[in-house]
């Protein structure tokens, strides 16, 4: 039975988190950028280096770009940015609206021990239309058949998420 109330946390590794593109700049600023505070004289001199220098340069330059301004905090985040990227890509555009509803997503926030783990990553698949399709699978290097692309059960029809679910 699902128990209202009770609200379970994501990892921290979301998918905002587990991304390249933030996670390692934010390790570089964080184990080079603390290296000018040792109390270890090699650890400064390597601190005040120029390679580190442009490592942290470039780190803050990536995380700059990776952080989208939280319109109600106003803080810049990587999970803003992911959240926005997500909402304005293809797959999330139905979620745009999902935040000024939450009864949309309040069961992913309830503990039910009616579905298992891999079921409930599916419900979240088909929540934010990321079902995997051969259309879908396929972006960004469709050079081959055509008929690759069509539908495992026969059809000569084009496997998208749609026609999966119909």
């Amino acid at each position: 039975m699902c128990r209202s109330g009770t609200s379970t946390q994501l990892p921290r590794t979301a998918a905002w988190r587990s991304s390249l593109r933030t996670w390692v700049p934010d390790l570089i600023n964080k184990r080079f950028g603390r290296l000018d505070s040792s109390r270890w004289p090699v650890a400064n001199a390597v601190a005040r280096s120029d390679r580190i220098r442009r490592k942290l340069q470039w780190a803050e330059k990536q995380l700059q770009h990776f952080t989208a301004e939280h319109p109600k905090s106003g803080e810049r985040t990587t999970a803003q940015y992911w959240r926005e990227a997500l909402h304005t890509a293809v797959d999330g555009l139905e979620l745009r609206e999902s935040p000024r509803v939450p009864a949309s997503t309040k069961w992913m926030r309830a503990r039910c021990e009616q579905y298992s783990g891999r079921d409930f990553v599916q419900f979240v698949h088909t929540h934010i239309n990321a079902l995997p399709s051969r259309v879908r699978n396929s972006r960004g290097r469709r050079t081959g058949v055509v008929s690759e692309l069509n539908c495992r059960a026969g059809c000569m029809v084009r496997e998208t998420t749609a026609h999966i679910i119909q």
